[in-house]
């Protein structure tokens, strides 16, 4: 090994695709560091047995298995709500899950390309919901896993699921990885512009031996026709030892530059971690924001599954309905036009704390009964998409049941947005523009 990581100890990661190679050794080095780390895995028992090979080195290890299945966005809005729902810090998102060349052309659960699903579209969304919890961190990074094929990949904006073209199983996979590159350097680019305290960096691997390369190829495949774990190659190979450690370098390095791009130094596909060259297909920033545009549209074209959450300060029943047409809780109690609700525990926190009135907060479980729309205001506002998965409709919301056991904000942060709420309206700017 060629990387040491620095002391970790207090800080908190998400690891995705932690099961298995690159990932699994990235979380193993993170614990032995004295991190705190989530193994974010689609298989909860491969998790587990990560878990308990990384505990024999690194005893007392504080790690936490959790289900996130990358090529189902409503597993991805469901991982972030929780880990929006722990109100505790993450220090730094490790984008490392992903899929490789699979047998012919599969579609994940929310009809994407599989490896765009899961490789880009995944991440994209993963690392846009956590950024409210990425931005109250000090010092947080979002590290990217790409890879050296990228070099060789194109954004074919018309058919980014590949459904017109003639599949290319390689092709396509390259394109991901184009893409995750892409998304780590706009991340960047709008961490300058807004100001944010957050790192994105992006790493590839050279040519490591991982599950990786068989488990795509394996897709669809009999359990007695599974091709074996590659061993020997006639390129220069490394094992997950060393080709985790750019990805490393990225997540804690406190010499990592934002936007900057590392891989192995020798060819690059093996030896130790350097700045790599951002290749020719990859440094068009404004390629990038169009491709980021792009991902929001399709996120956005998957329906939010829900379960949906109302803050209020109203004492209702099971059964009861939330309407548009009353005096609205916010501002100046204007006939409201629309009714809201969240997709997260904590923007529905808000919303009780923020109510008009004088009763107690109260949050409702609710269900729609029309279709529901992003919530302008908060939509790419402060961060890009909807990060606090926030809706508004225009037909009622049915209430099923009460959420009890809720934990309000600390009273110096409620404080902090009731003062900013106050400037807002001096400024003649509603808290709610409906």
């Amino acid at each position: 090994m060629f990387y040491t990581v620095p002391p970790q100890n207090g800080r908190r990661f998400i690891v995705t695709g932690a099961n298995s190679g690159t990932g699994r050794e990235a979380a193993r080095r993170l614990a032995l560091a004295g991190a705190e780390v989530v193994l974010a895995v689609r298989s909860l028992e491969k998790g587990e047995v990560a878990k308990a090979a990384i505990l024999q080195e690194a005893p007392g290890a504080a790690l936490d298995v959790r289900h996130l299945d990358l090529a189902a966005l409503a597993s991805v809005r469901e991982f972030a709500a929780g880990v929006v729902a722990d109100g505790r810090p993450v220090d730094v998102l490790v984008n490392n899950a992903g899929v490789m060349i699979p047998p012919r052309r599969f579609e994940t659960a929310d009809g994407f390309e599989l490896q765009l699903g899961t490789n880009f579209i995944g991440p994209y969304v993963l690392t846009t919901l956590l950024l409210p919890v990425l931005l109250r961190t000090p010092g947080a990074r979002v590290a990217t896993m790409s890879s050296m094929v990228a070099n060789f990949g194109t954004i074919d904006f018309d058919d980014l699921n590949w459904v017109s073209r003639r599949y290319s199983a390689m092709f396509a996979y390259a394109q991901s990885k184009l893409a995750d590159l892409m998304l780590g350097r706009h991340l960047a680019e709008v961490a300058k512009e807004k100001g944010w305290d957050l790192l994105s960096t992006i790493a590839h691997p050279g040519y490591t031996r991982t599950n990786l390369q068989t488990a795509g190829r394996n897709l669809g495949r009999d359990a007695s026709d599974q091709l074996p774990p590659v061993r020997r190659t006639i390129m220069p190979s490394q094992t997950p030892e060393i080709g985790a450690e750019p990805l490393l370098f990225a997540a804690t390095s406190p010499d990592a530059k934002q936007g900057a791009y590392y891989g192995p130094s020798r060819l690059g596909v093996v030896g130790p971690t350097h700045e790599a060259t951002i290749p020719r297909s990859g440094r068009s920033l404004d390629v990038a924001a169009c491709l980021w545009d792009a991902a929001e549209k399709l996120e956005f074209g998957v329906e939010d599954a829900g379960p949906f959450f109302h803050g209020t300060k109203v004492d209702l029943g099971v059964g009861d309905t939330l309407a548009p047409g009353f005096s609205s809780n916010f501002g100046e109690g204007k006939q409201a036009n629309f009714v809201y609700l969240t997709g997260t525990l904590d923007a529905a926190i808000w919303g009780a704390e923020l109510a008009q009135g004088d009763g107690p907060g109260r949050i409702y479980r609710v269900e729609p009964t029309g279709p529901i729309e992003n919530d302008p205001n908060l939509t790419n506002v402060r961060f890009p998409g909807n990060a606090t998965r926030s809706y508004r409709t225009r037909e009622p919301l049915r209430v099923v049941d009460e959420v009890t056991d809720w934990k309000g904000h600390a009273p110096e942060v409620l404080q902090d947005m009731l003062n900013g709420i106050a400037k807002m309206a001096k400024q003649g700017v509603e808290a709610i523009n409906d």
